[in-house]
């Protein structure tokens, strides 16, 4: 069997002979079961030499190839590929603020992008382009929401992932804004998909810029609850600091959370402090 080609794999080739080499089968699996590691291993060589220390994926799709794979010649990167992946969410650290240094997991910038944050938003992200180089990580998203209501751009847009924040603001501030109908915003429905990205991939560090309170759950037409879309998030691992810049009633934006460290509802400043 090939190992295959990454450039042919994960470029323009998407022809069957691609898919049934060792890089096409293990890219199968990762995007259809989004594990934390994929492995195919090989008993025998592989037509062309491999190095299983190569991760041929990202830093939440690992992909590994290893051949001449049997009892007493497991390469360590297989160990610690398992080591990591049932690591319990527990385990994983959490900072009360983002601080100075350089951070395993995600960052995720969950923005308000209705009219009323127009205004602070673009003072918001340029604050956040100051203090990038505090705020390293192996990858950026940005999860953007409006409100419900037919003339939306969308309701919840995800962006990146990116190897560098000021590149992600610059895609924030170049996708299209919403209007937003009513005093409260789906904040709930950014929460459900930042759920959706924890669990998927692994704990992240969810940063919120918004004005205004989620919507309560039978306010919601999908009746989302906020609290327990939060509740969910942390259980993960994840971290989610909350700006309170610009929130005018922060009540249904706190969440009872006693014990655990990982929330956080502070200025904007404090929160990206060294």
């Amino acid at each position: 069997m090939p190992a295959g080609s990454i450039d042919r794999v994960f470029g323009s080739d998407q022809s069957s002979a691609a898919h049934r080499t060792a890089l096409g089968v293990a890219k199968r699996y990762a995007i259809g079961l989004r594990p934390l590691a994929t492995w195919v291993c090989n008993h025998c060589d592989f037509r062309q030499p491999v190095d299983p220390d190569t991760n041929h994926g990202d830093s939440w799709t690992r992909i590994h190839i290893a051949a001449q794979f049997r009892p007493g010649n497991v390469p360590s990167s297989f160990t610690e590929s398992v080591r990591i992946a049932l690591m319990p969410p527990s385990d994983v650290p959490v900072r009360r603020a983002f601080g100075a240094g350089h951070f395993k997991s995600g960052f995720v910038l969950v923005v308000d992008v209705t009219a009323s944050m127009t205004r602070v938003l673009d003072e918001a992200l340029r604050l956040l382009v100051t203090h990038a180089d505090t705020m390293r990580f192996d990858e950026y998203r940005a999860i953007l929401y409006t409100d419900h209501g037919a003339h939306e751009p969308f309701l919840v847009r995800k962006l990146g992932p990116l190897n560098d924040l000021t590149a992600l603001i610059a895609l924030i501030t170049s996708t299209a804004h919403g209007h937003g109908g009513d005093n409260d915003e789906a904040l709930e429905d950014a929460m459900e998909r930042c759920r959706e990205l924890s669990e998927d991939i692994g704990p992240q560090s969810f940063l919120v810029l918004t004005d205004a309170a989620p919507h309560r759950t039978r306010e919601c037409p999908y009746h989302l609850d906020y609290a327990r879309e939060v509740q969910a998030i942390l259980s993960t691992g994840s971290r989610i600091l909350i700006a309170s810049d610009w929130l005018k009633h922060d009540d249904r934006t706190k969440v009872d959370v006693a014990g655990v460290d990982g929330f956080r509802l502070a200025p904007l400043t404090e929160l990206i402090a060294p």
